[in-house]
């Protein structure tokens, strides 16, 4: 794999275990690698990225642990959770947990190190892989999770996994590519009246 990972947060411990070339990431601000057969422990909610250290890319494999937190940014980080699909505003947000909007605001990023709209939206990434493993054809799991629609989804996706919700690797099916390939319609068919 050769994808470059942007910055995003897991919500439990996080055991990253390179099976084959070489990963490089940045944890909380600092330069990190990890090698073949190395086994790193990601803590929760701390901001990483992650992409290949050499040209000949990595495999990889990803457990996941639990773990909680406290204060004001894990409130907000809470009420992200309960509500990722529906989404909050800001000022609902700020109201119901009685701070001002940029101090939340602040606030979550120094705690989590990513702003939450950027949490709410990895959040939706991270449903939306788990509709699409139990079934769910690309553009019922992006309404599902809280996305605008089909392509909204695959952007993101794309972004944080680096492939397509369609050819998500981890589905049933032919490896690499959606069981249903063949009746999930392709992203960017024109509308009658539309061009």
């Amino acid at each position: 794999m050769d994808h470059a990972y942007p910055r995003h947060v897991h919500d439990v411990w996080t055991l990253l275990i390179v099976d084959d070339g070489a990963v490089r990431f940045d944890l909380n601000r600092h330069r990190h690698g990890a090698l073949r057969t190395s086994v790193t422990l990601l803590p929760p909610y701390v901001p990483h990225d992650g992409r290949s250290a050499t040209s000949n890319g990595f495999r990889k494999r990803v457990l996941y642990l639990e773990a909680p937190a406290p204060g004001l940014a894990v409130r907000l980080r809470e009420l992200l959770d309960a509500r990722t699909v529906e989404g909050v505003t800001l000022g609902e947000a700020a109201e119901l947990l009685h701070a001002h909007p940029t101090h939340l605001v602040r606030t979550f990023t120094r705690v989590h190190g990513l702003p939450p709209h950027s949490y709410l939206t990895g959040r939706r990434v991270e449903l939306a892989r788990r509709l699409l493993l139990a079934g769910q054809r690309p553009a019922e799991a992006a309404a599902s999770a809280g996305f605008f629609d089909q392509a909204h989804l695959t952007r993101h996706f794309r972004r944080h996994l680096g492939v397509s919700p369609a050819r998500y690797p981890g589905l049933p099916g032919r490896p690499g590519r959606h069981s249903n390939d063949a009746a999930v319609p392709p992203v960017g068919l024109r509308r009658v009246g539309r061009r």
